[in-house]
């Protein structure tokens, strides 16, 4: 059995080293690098965010995986990379040159297959830049929660949903960060509460908004459990009971939908993954890690190991639903 981790990021070294080189800078993308070493990156109106140690390391990652019993990864970017608010035309070349960096930085016959990125804040060009991806050998496509605080039902990203969904191309929904408020300030809440609930909020967007209902062949997956939807569906279910503006596009409860999404495993906890299992199944859920990042499970094996499941849905976990969801295996 293969085993394979779902929800892994990385950026190839190349994509860095050009733009520190001279000329090699891109609209709205800058490199800075402390004396201490320290890669840090800003992208259009984002702040500057420090490159994570093991980003952009493959070998280094050979090496955990082996530690872990992981055999495959899924490689998808940092979602600090992605350009939503550049303007479209330099979204679209900061998105082609990501995606190619990455197709580069991954030899064939390597146990990784490469997740592309797309310029989200137009709808038609992320469409083009998927099909694009997908004549290079991409498999799928992360996106995050909005673009630039676009939702992710708003009308402009219709084009990218026919495409993939006429593809098959697997999608991973990634927490893009909630609106700044001085609530998550402390404590480390944006992370800790806050990406939980914005893939929730990204969750209910396309439940709600109609486009799971226009676009059922889409596959689409919603890291770090499912945010809060698992654990939330029953409030769901009796807001759409008792509101009229909940039925505006859907004509069934939210909780329909449980068991067309897919999960991953990085729940931190093997009594919410083995709660995850008994609600939508095995067959739902894939194994995950979100390495390099410090909040990564370390150990996801043991996490399914300690859930207690039996050997059939250990078995999905672990391979089998990571081949349905992304449709192949290098």
């Amino acid at each position: 059995m293969t085993v394979i981790d779902i929800h892994a990021h990385f950026v190839p070294a190349e994509l860095f080293e050009r733009l520190a080189r001279p000329g090699g800078a891109q609209p709205g993308v800058e490199l800075a690098v402390h004396p201490d070493g320290t890669q840090m990156l800003k992208i259009g109106t984002a702040p500057p965010t420090p490159v994570p140690p093991g980003m952009t390391d493959l070998d280094e990652r050979c090496g955990a995986m082996a530690r872990q019993g992981v055999d495959s990864q899924w490689l998808t970017p940092w979602l600090s990379t992605v350009g939503y608010s550049l303007g479209r035309e330099h979204g679209a070349v900061w998105s082609r040159m990501v995606n190619e960096s990455l197709i580069r930085a991954v030899p064939k016959g390597s146990p990784f297959l490469v997740g592309a990125t797309v310029p989200l804040q137009d709808g038609k060009a992320a469409a083009a830049e998927l099909e694009y991806a997908l004549t290079l050998g991409m498999t799928g496509l992360i996106i995050g929660t909005h673009a630039n605080g676009k939702s992710l039902d708003d009308p402009d990203l219709e084009p990218l949903w026919q495409v993939a969904a006429e593809a098959r191309a697997p999608i991973m929904i990634h927490p893009f960060g909630l609106a700044p408020g001085a609530r998550l300030d402390r404590y480390h809440l944006k992370n800790l509460v806050g990406n939980p609930a914005d893939t929730t909020i990204a969750a209910a967007q396309l439940i709600f908004g109609g486009v799971i209902d226009r676009h059922p062949d889409l596959k689409v997956l919603l890291v770090h459990g499912g945010g809060f939807f698992p654990y939330q569906f029953g409030r769901w279910d009796h807001g759409f009971a008792v509101r009229s503006d909940a039925k505006v596009h859907l004509g069934r409860p939210p909780s329909d939908y449980l068991n067309w999404f897919f999960y991953d495993t990085v729940t931190h906890s093997h009594q919410a993954l083995r709660y995850l299992t008994d609600l939508v199944g095995s067959d739902r859920i894939a194994l995950g890690t979100d390495y390099p990042f410090d909040m990564a499970d370390f150990d996801p094996r043991r996490t399914v190991s300690q859930a207690q499941l039996d050997a059939a849905a250990t078995a999905a976990i672990e391979s089998e639903t990571s081949r349905q969801f992304l449709g192949r295996m290098p």
